[in-house]
């Protein structure tokens, strides 16, 4: 946790954090009958272009945002890319007539980005339906040195010692919410407690970390997105 405090206590605070504009978009296609809706709201770094740790994390960021591999264009192609994909994946090429099919499909991906100290902290919210029962969402972050550029990950953060001490706070932290005595409980609520470890999917904040589990991760949908939150003091104490 040395590190973590560091990074987030002031140590190398930025005399100047970048700024944030939303770039929106929504649009809908029809192909063969069927109707998809999407609506994009990607946080940019304004004059990223200007700084080149800043023109990492913008390139990263839209690489996540949009689940584009080797994407080299400004954000308003990344949506035309984005959307051709997944028509290409959902709808594919049908015919003309409509299809026996006609369900309405929908993408929704939102974005947050925010200074926190020496990092930059970005959040991607997504939902999504493409049939079926129910639909799908998810969240996501990612944590990036503004002086580097480059992303953070649990090993930048914690040894190995401490990543073992951290699976058992975030065990401890799930039985004391769930008012089970251990993983058997979490088992009976639909749990899977062999999956349960330190995701990479956390978020650092000023008062500590959140860890966030989206459905699927380490229970049955029914759960829903499961948030841990290990506060600055608990951190240290590992």
């Amino acid at each position: 946790m040395l590190l973590l405090a560091g990074i987030v206590a002031g140590g190398c605070r930025r005399s100047t954090a970048p700024r944030f504009e939303t770039v929106v978009a929504d649009t809908v296609v029809v192909r063969g009958g069927v109707t998809a809706r999407f609506q994009y709201a990607f946080a940019t770094i304004v004059d990223a272009d200007k700084v080149p740790a800043l023109q990492a994390i913008e390139e990263a960021d839209k690489h996540y945002f949009f689940g584009l591999e080797h994407f080299q264009g400004d954000v308003r192609q990344a949506v035309d890319a984005s959307v051709a994909r997944f028509m290409e994946e959902y709808v594919g090429d049908l015919p003309e007539q409509d299809p026996d099919w006609t369900t309405e499909l929908e993408l929704t991906v939102e974005s947050d980005a925010r200074a926190v100290d020496s990092l930059l902290v970005f959040t991607i919210l997504r939902s999504s339906y493409t049939g079926g029962a129910h639909g799908m969402y998810s969240i996501e972050c990612h944590n990036y040195s503004l002086a580097g550029g480059y992303e953070l990950v649990l090993a930048d953060l914690f040894d190995l010692e401490r990543q073992a001490a951290l699976r058992e706070a975030i065990r401890r932290k799930l039985y004391e919410r769930f008012d089970v005595a251990g993983d058997e409980g979490l088992a009976e609520l639909g749990f899977f407690p062999e999956y349960i470890t330190a995701t990479e999917n956390f978020e650092v904040a000023d008062d500590g970390i959140t860890f966030y589990y989206n459905p699927y991760d380490i229970g049955c949908y029914a759960l829903g997105g499961v948030e841990v939150h290990l506060t600055r003091d608990e951190l240290q104490r590992l």
